[in-house]
């Protein structure tokens, strides 16, 4: 079933980046910080409007996507605060659920909002 997804979002979907920042990275001696290493994932996800009678404000407002990609072409987990760069703008995720079967990740299903 993850292979049927992939290659339906594969052909049907349009590009995608997802940048994803890692608890690694480098420190920065002079400022002291430690700057997070990013993966990136480039490829295809399905974008689509959400739905008015799903808007209630809070977790889901007015603007809001859902971008779906497969969970086996990504190789991570995305979590919120990630940034996608899809349909011509920048969005942040805020918030993801994983579709599987059988115990296996079919999809990723990110909210994603400007």
């Amino acid at each position: 079933m993850a292979k049927i997804a992939a290659d339906q979002i594969e052909k049907y979907g349009g590009p995608i980046t997802l940048s994803h920042a890692t608890g690694s990275g480098q420190f920065d001696p002079v400022t002291r910080r430690t700057t997070p290493a990013v993966v990136k994932y480039t490829g295809k996800g399905v974008s689509q409007k959400v739905g008015a009678g799903e808007v209630n404000g809070t977790s889901i407002q007015t603007g809001d996507r859902r971008l779906i990609v497969a969970a086996m072409a990504i190789p991570f987990v995305p979590s919120p605060n990630d940034s996608v760069v899809a349909d011509g703008a920048t969005w942040n995720v805020s918030h993801v659920a994983t579709e599987s079967a059988q115990g296996v990740a079919v999809t990723h299903e990110l909210l994603i909002r400007k």
